[in-house]
């Protein structure tokens, strides 16, 4: 049975980004760690492990950078108590969303005390989501459900009149 515990952050970072977070008990925690967390991409670590959480991370604004996604990811998995932190995926969108900005675009004149008047004007703002799905894993012996790096079939064919695998 998998517990579920949502952990939403909501942070107010540099240049309007915030970045939150979900992490998902998949096995038993260990006592929080201190130290540095080494970080795999897309391979397991070379020694046994066992997962004990996966963490989505997403960051959403103009600001939004995969450090603070990175940063946020090791925080969720140290806390769980992990030795190693393997990242799974890394999506990032970005989008120009049209939006109407008020610019001076004239002065008025013959009224007394007349200045400025703006228009509306039709703008592109650029909008960046980032989503980075990871896997907090502890060392020890391999769990009972495989991780995603070692169930992945092979799409290779077979060599031509070798049998084929059931």
């Amino acid at each position: 049975m998998r517990a579920r515990v949502p952990a939403l952050l909501l942070l107010s970072l540099a240049g309007c980004a915030s970045v939150r977070s979900v992490v998902e008990v998949t096995g038993s925690p260990g006592a929080p760690g201190r130290g540095p967390l080494p970080v795999y991409y897309a391979v397991a670590p070379p020694y046994p492990t066992h997962e004990v959480g996966v963490i989505d991370t997403y960051g959403q604004g103009p600001g939004a950078h995969l450090d603070e996604l990175l940063h946020d990811a090791e925080t969720r998995a140290r806390a769980l108590g992990a030795d190693a932190l393997v990242i799974r995926d890394v999506r990032t969108v970005a989008r120009y969303v049209p939006r109407t900005e008020y610019r001076p675009c004239g002065r008025g004149f013959g009224m007394r005390g007349a200045g400025m008047f703006t228009c509306p004007v039709l703008v592109s703002a650029l909008e960046v989501d980032m989503h980075l799905h990871a896997s907090a894993v502890r060392r020890g012996e391999a769990s009972e459900v495989a991780p995603p790096w070692r169930t992945v079939p092979s799409l290779a064919p077979a060599p031509w009149g070798a049998p084929h695998a059931p």
